[in-house]
């Protein structure tokens, strides 16, 4: 689902490559998600770095496309009846806005 995913929501194949590697990185990142640590967390640490920061600053990932599918199939594997759940956090600075909250419920808290 991932691979296919991430072809479908971006214009080239470079691209897609890119932001699987990118998505990949993001499940083994133990620190901050940030740009930096996706691609050190992908061992690309002593790599040129351009062409991942261009991958976010120049529209070539369409969001909805890319997340669509994600609520997709995660509503398609929902019980009948039960509700997506779904939350955020919001940070000012190093500061938590909203607390984490949740009782295991299905879907993200946050």
């Amino acid at each position: 689902m991932l691979e296919s995913s991430t072809l479908a929501a971006t214009s080239t194949t470079s691209c897609s490559v890119r932001l699987y590697r990118h998505m990949l990185g993001l499940l083994l990142c133990p620190a901050k998600s940030t740009v930096s640590n996706i691609i050190c967390a992908r061992g690309g640490q002593h790599a040129d770095w351009t062409a991942d920061y261009r991958l976010y600053s120049k529209d070539r990932v369409d969001e909805s496309v890319l997340f669509g599918r994600v609520r997709d199939t995660l509503i398609e594997n929902l019980a009948p009846g039960e509700p997506l759940v779904v939350g955020y956090r919001l940070r000012n600075g190093s500061r938590m806005l909203y607390p984490k909250f949740g009782n295991g419920n299905h879907g993200f808290h946050g």
